[in-house]
């Protein structure tokens, strides 16, 4: 027992010691490269930070400074703003270095308790460090880095310039860096004015601005402001009677919205994106002064600005318009060129049902990639039910058999449910996945077919969705950005243009082509006007069981470009909802209408151009009309039976139509009345037909379509007549005999006798029974 012990003991001092080793040498090499790191005067006064921002010819559309380049110097500021910080924040800070060890004592040996890394040691200098010169990773590494340099910044600073330079570029939320920006936007006055709780107020705001948020959590803002003037108070910064009125009273917020300009909501997306790319805070983008390069072009964000601002808008019973959102991509290189809504920033990743909108994506393109369907297919459209899900069209009402092309068209539920049901709901997603559409872990029903997401889409994601139909069938992920250079103008990151291919040029072009009818004569009909080739899709989502609407889409594309147009409100609460007759093919068509008449003003885009992998071929007419199948017309079908369809190469029809070639028989009825019969059979009208009595012919038919009745009179007493028909086509020798009918007259006088017999039959057979 003893030597089992002393092996583990040894064991363990090995591995401490090897850990040590591995511990030491980690921190020797931070060190060493931390003696080349030194403190940034650029990121420390953070007023000569900024980002630059530029458009697709290299044209400055905006800048921003972390600060706004609005600074306070501290001496400005009263003693209730600056120890209302130092209490909260740091209550060592005039007497530490830098560090504060007790505190990092203290929680280091409550994070072992607890098991975890929630409660920080930080002091302001290294808040100062580590908003200006590091990113927000938790690691060792990092750590280390920021206690060099705030040892260093202690060493170079003095106090009062440290906590100048610190409240001048911490973040207050709501875009506000910096406490006179954060003064101004929260109770519209300068920071030398604030009282006692408006300073706890933004000094509470530190911790988490999203969540002590005044404006959107004024509960937890009162509770952590309270436990501010608690700490103050404990300080010996306010008496007894100043933290009671503190506590007594209210937020006393005075918004001063910022005024935002057309092009805000663009460069708030173009900021979004630049901070997911680089993985940075908003405020470490500032500091570090990022140069970056847009796909924003004015001449067409002007277009969108003017369709969505001049555009014809609807009032609901409540007196709301709708919120209006609008996107325009390039096709060739899904960079976003204009982004514009009228609203605030919720706007920017607003996800919502999509509707119809989305049926290419999910239904029509998986269905066309497959082979499933061709555009002019035939559907029913009919009631059904899957286990108690039971769509309807818009109406309540069901057209029959219907062409692909006309069910896009008319954005028809229930042939769009039937495809999905038949492919599968995965395979539908995996496409749609392809071309960038993400969905929840719910989103698992039929109801997908319609648009019927759990957390919904954004419009980015939407509109960019229809990207791969103009490009051959390959999708470029859309984006704000081109490229991204840091502040010595080396190339960090540059957006991928070249795309994957998604589905076949066959499938982009047949897609293109059902939502060219969309706009010929389906839901997007407004859009037939603009003079020159154009392809669309709307989509709807109504309030159940009411005539109102919270969603309205019109997605549209040419060969250079992609937008797209949303009506609805972001709050999607019932005093907001649109009227039955605001919906896809209304307001948000005529608004993109707008929008490529604006953009195509001197010069219009090209026809689509159909590809090799699309043929054309002749169907048979009246196979598709009679028995909705599609076969291609044979070599003696007539010129008004043939329409010439496109499919595609991959899926091309198999089956050759013989309506003209081969004759079927029709089969004959006759009813005997003795002096006349009457002869009936069913006819088409590319057939003859000669109706035969005894061999002799009676009568000849053509250009009949439906049941022919013929009444042969002047029947003979006591004969018998045999009747035949004798189908032609009028395009081949081909003939055929139909079936043979006989029948026999008799004589009057016999015809009396026998009807006589029947009754005196009759008679005794009654009275034998009696």
């Amino acid at each position: 027992m003893k030597k089992v012990l002393k092996i583990s003991l040894i064991i363990l001092l090995i591995m401490f010691l090897v850990f040590s080793v591995f511990t030491l040498f980690f921190i020797v090499n931070i060190m060493n490269e931390s003696k080349n790191i030194s403190l940034d005067k650029e990121k420390l006064l953070a007023s000569t930070s900024q980002l630059k921002v530029f458009d697709d010819n290299l044209n400055i559309i905006s800048i921003s400074s972390t600060t706004g380049q609005k600074l306070v110097k501290l001496d400005e500021l009263n003693d209730y703003t600056i120890n209302a910080f130092i209490s909260i924040e740091d209550k060592e800070f005039y007497n530490h270095n830098g560090l504060n060890y007790k505190r990092i004592a203290k929680a280091m040996l409550n994070n072992i308790k607890s098991m975890s890394f929630k409660e920080g040691a930080s002091t302001i200098s290294q808040q100062l460090i580590k908003n200006t010169h590091l990113t927000n990773e938790k690691t060792i590494k990092r750590k280390i880095k920021e206690m060099i340099l705030t040892k260093k910044l202690e060493k170079q600073y003095d106090k009062n310039t440290i906590l100048e330079t610190y409240l001048n570029v911490i973040y207050f939320g709501d875009g506000c860096y910096g406490i006179e920006e954060a003064s101004e936007h929260y109770f519209n006055k300068p920071a030398k004015d604030l009282n006692l709780s408006e300073s706890c107020i933004l000094a509470s705001l530190i911790k988490s601005p999203a969540q002590y948020s005044p404006v959107n959590h004024p509960d937890k803002a009162l509770q952590r402001r309270n436990l501010v003037l608690n700490e103050m108070k404990k300080d010996g910064y306010i008496s007894l009677e100043e933290y009671e009125d503190g506590v007594n009273s209210d937020l006393n917020l005075n918004i001063n919205e910022i005024e935002k300009t057309d092009e805000d909501l663009y460069f708030r997306s173009v900021v979004n994106e630049a901070c997911e790319i680089l993985n940075v805070t908003e405020k470490e983008l500032a500091i570090n002064g990022y140069i970056i390069k847009t796909y924003y072009n004015d001449q067409i964000q002007n277009a969108l600005v003017s369709a969505i601002k001049n555009g014809e808008k609807h009032i609901n019973a409540n007196g709301n318009v709708g919120d209006e959102l609008g996107i325009v991509i390039n096709n060739e290189n899904g960079g976003i060129q204009a982004f514009y809504g009228e609203s605030d920033y919720s706007l920017i990743n607003l996800k919502r049902q999509p509707g119809s909108a989305i049926k290419p994506a999910l239904v029509y393109a998986p269905a066309l990639e497959n082979g499933i369907i061709h555009n002019c297919s035939k559907i029913l459209d009919e009631k059904v039910d899957y286990n108690g899900y039971s769509p309807n069209n818009v109406g309540n009402t069901f057209s029959g058999y219907v062409s692909i092309r006309e069910a896009v068209a008319r954005s028809l539920n229930i042939p769009a449910v039937k495809l999905m049901d038949y492919l599968g709901i995965e395979k539908c997603k995996n496409f749609a996945k392809n071309l960038g559409i993400e969905f929840n872990k719910n989103d698992n029903g039929l109801a997908l077919a319609l648009g019927g997401f759990t957390e919904g889409i954004t419009l980015q994601e939407l509109t960019s969705s229809y990207l791969p139909y103009s490009n051959n069938g390959t999708f470029i992920k859309s984006g704000f950005i081109k490229e991204i250079s840091n502040r010595s103008g080396v190339v960090i990151y540059r957006k991928d243009e070249v795309g994957k291919n998604v589905m076949g040029s066959d499938t982009a072009y047949l897609t293109t082509d059902l939502l060219l009818e969309g706009v010929n004569s389906g839901t997007s009909k407004k859009l037939k006007s603009l003079p020159f080739q154009i392809a669309g899709k709307t989509g709807t989502v109504a309030v159940k069981n009411t005539n109102l609407n919270t969603d309205a889409y019109s997605i549209a594309y040419t060969t250079k470009h992609t937008a797209g147009i949303w009506i609805g409100s972001y709050t999607n609460q019932p005093e907001h909802y649109l009227e039955g007759k605001n919906n896809g093919g209304t307001y948000a068509s005529e608004h993109l209408k707008n929008v490529f008449n604006n953009i195509y003003l001197s010069e219009t885009p090209p026809d689509f151009i159909m590809p090799e992998t699309i043929v054309k071929a002749f169907i048979d007419a009246k196979e598709l009309q009679n028995n909705n199948n599609i076969a291609l017309a044979d070599i003696n079908c007539p010129d008004r039976y043939k329409i010439e369809e496109i499919f595609s190469v991959r899926y091309v029809p198999n089956i050759i139509s013989d309506n003209f070639s081969k004759v079927t028989p029709t089969t004959l009825n006759v009813e005997n009345n003795n002096s006349y019969a009457i002869i009936s059979f069913d006819a088409l009208d590319y057939y003859i037909y000669e109706l035969y009595c005894n061999n002799k012919l009676l009568k000849t038919f053509e250009e009949t379509n439906g049941q022919i009745t013929y009444k042969h009179e002047n029947l003979s007493e006591n004969n018998k007549y045999i009747y035949k028909v004798i189908t032609k086509s009028k395009f081949s020798d081909s003939y055929i005999e139909s079936n043979t009918e006989t029948i026999y007259t008799e004589n009057t006088f016999d015809m009396l006798l026998n009807k006589q017999s029947q009754n005196n039959s009759t008679k005794e057979l009654s009275w034998y029974f009696y």
